[in-house]
């Protein structure tokens, strides 16, 4: 399910430990919103993740839980497009024997059919 989390958290190490916790779940949007596109298993673990960071008593974080119907409505002025997780990933090397060239004509995030949104953590070519 696509989610936009915001969050105002006046402490600089807090901000950056919530930071860090949603880049693995997402991609930052504006300097305090992600997009985060979930299963309830990956939501409730992300959301432990939060509580156990944040003051409860000064910082704000909000989820927003947006249905199929409606993350389809998203209107995207200016900026990168609506976030989607990877729905299928290479694994390997590939077949050919030119795998440089096949690596270079490869999409940068190693998702097939889908146009990349999200760079991948670290690109490696085996020899």
């Amino acid at each position: 399910m696509l989610m936009c989390v915001a969050y105002d958290i006046p402490d600089n190490k807090t901000r950056a430990r919530v930071s860090r916790i949603l880049d693995d779940y997402g991609v930052r949007v504006q300097k305090s919103a992600y997009e985060v596109d979930l299963a309830e298993a990956d939501y409730s673990r992300m959301v432990r993740r939060l509580e156990r960071v944040i003051d409860h008593r000064k910082d704000a974080v909000r989820i927003y839980r947006l249905c199929a119907s409606c993350a389809k409505r998203v209107h995207v002025v200016s900026g990168a497009p609506v976030y989607q997780r990877p729905r299928a990933m290479i694994v390997g090397a590939p077949a050919s024997q030119d795998r440089a060239a096949d690596a270079a004509n490869a999409p940068s995030t190693g998702v097939v059919g889908q146009t990349p949104t999200k760079p991948p953590a670290q690109t490696r070519l085996r020899p």
